[in-house]
């Protein structure tokens, strides 16, 4: 869905302007209209932006500033605010999930009733007469170091390996290879596109990089109708295998272009571009891997030789501190923390699982999925 509509606004920018057309009278398209498009959809999006703050502020502040002037006092009001909001949606989604669940909804799935339960919460939060803004802000920073590893983790952790390993090879060759080529393809086009005038122009590592992030595909609502039809068993997983490791690939792959950009390999040739190209994007990915894969047999030997099973409390929260170790090292080195993390949970389903207690096994699965899908 999110790729979906970055992929509608790019081409928006692309092909709209607002009031004036983008071809010209001799029915030619014009690089400086679009260039002109560009700009004037940028001065409407900030006049929006300027409107809707002006309109936020003729709002009555959702917490009213104490009258000694306070702030600080105002500013803790508005985060348990933000926390309790945020967990009373966290339960209205529960009970949806549930609800979805109990009546067997089956042409919805969870995710996109979440959405429209999110986007129903906002129309109604923006016809009320207070402000939101302190309470709807929310750093990027929490997701990818927060909510983004237990997401990838748990999808790791809980892989039915027998089947995801026995079809490893189309499924890299679908999430490497076609995620790759499909790449490729797309910044190929978006370039030439933007050379020839028929597009917005971008230089040859933002159309790559672009490329690369729409050509990660997410298919959930295609899973759910193989689930419902319950059809063969490897086609699934060939599905399935392939979503879980393109979106990593992905990263990857607009990581490596956004390091293409820097000066001292703009003067390289063309082949020599290409080649270091190539060579970051296996570093990053394969070695991304294999530190995810140390880490883990490391917590498999550890608990092999060190009886936590008479303290669940300690042996769970090591459990948690694995889980955690290979995501941020990664991205401290200048590697892959996805690739990372996900490896590391494949390792420590196959090895670590067997050297802790019962009750822990079903207390770590059990965690992580609720982190999983509360994030």
């Amino acid at each position: 869905m999110n790729k979906f509509i970055t992929t509608i606004l790019f081409l928006l920018i692309i092909f709209i302007q607002n009031g004036n057309p983008v071809v010209s009278n001799d029915g030619k398209i014009s690089v400086k209209n679009l260039d002109e498009t560009a700009k004037n959809l940028i001065a409407n999006a900030v006049n929006l932006t300027v409107t809707n703050e002006s309109s936020n502020s003729s709002k009555l502040p959702l917490i009213a500033e104490p009258p000694n002037g306070n702030g600080k006092q105002a500013e803790e009001k508005a985060d348990s605010l933000a926390i309790f909001f945020i967990l009373f949606i966290i339960v209205l989604a529960i009970l949806l999930v549930h609800l979805l669940i109990k009546f067997q909804v089956r042409f919805m799935p969870e995710s996109l009733a979440i959405v429209l339960l999110g986007g129903l919460i906002g129309f109604i939060l923006s016809q009320t007469r207070w402000d939101w803004s302190e309470v709807e802000q929310f750093n990027p920073s929490i997701f990818f170091l927060v909510l983004l590893p237990p997401i990838i983790f748990e999808s790791g952790y809980n892989l039915h390996k027998g089947n995801f390993f026995a079809n490893i090879v189309p499924i890299l060759l679908f999430s490497v290879v076609g995620t790759a080529i499909s790449s490729f393809i797309m910044g190929f086009f978006l370039y030439i596109f933007g050379r020839l005038g028929i597009a917005y122009s971008l230089n040859a590592v933002e159309s790559f990089a672009f490329g690369s992030m729409i050509s990660a595909v997410d298919p959930v609502i295609t899973l759910a109708i193989f689930q419902a039809l319950k059809v063969e068993v490897q086609l699934y997983m060939l599905a399935f295998g392939e979503s879980m490791l393109n979106d990593a690939v992905a990263i990857v792959l607009a990581t490596t272009a956004q390091e293409l950009s820097s000066p001292t390999i703009a003067q390289m040739s063309s082949l020599a571009t290409l080649k270091f190209a190539f060579d970051r994007f296996l570093i990053m990915f394969f070695a991304s891997a294999a530190l995810g894969a140390a880490i883990g047999l490391v917590s498999a030997l550890l608990f092999k030789h060190i009886d936590l099973r008479r303290t669940p409390s300690l042996e769970l929260a090591l459990l948690l501190m694995f889980a955690y170790l290979p995501y941020g090292f990664a991205e401290s080195i200048s590697l892959s923390g996805i690739m990372a993390i996900l490896f590391c949970a494949i390792i420590m389903s196959q090895y670590t699982h067997l050297n802790i207690s019962p009750i822990t096994q079903i207390t770590f699965q059990q965690t992580f999925r609720t982190i999983s899908f509360v994030a």
